[in-house]
């Protein structure tokens, strides 16, 4: 499995609005802090595409709470775990 990254933006409120809105908003900074990083670097660190998923209660985030903290546990099944 491929490490992953996640970003949790903090004092936007998603429960307000279509989905469209804030989808863009995450679309827009998750570019940014891709184009920031990758010319820090001097070069590409990211992948082309992303996920990016507004969690919108209570429930949605337990759900991918529970994911992200069992995801390490399942590192040594991957074919490409060294």
């Amino acid at each position: 499995m491929r490490e992953r990254k996640r970003l949790r933006l903090v004092g936007y409120d998603y429960s307000t609005g279509g989905a469209s809105r804030p989808t863009a908003l995450v679309s827009r900074m998750v570019t940014a802090i891709k184009g920031f990083s990758n010319r820090d670097v001097g070069q590409k660190l990211w992948p082309a595409s992303f996920y990016d998923h507004v969690i919108r209660d209570e429930g949605d985030y337990r759900v991918k709470w529970e994911y992200i903290a069992a995801n390490p546990d399942r590192w040594a099944e991957d074919e490409y775990y060294c």
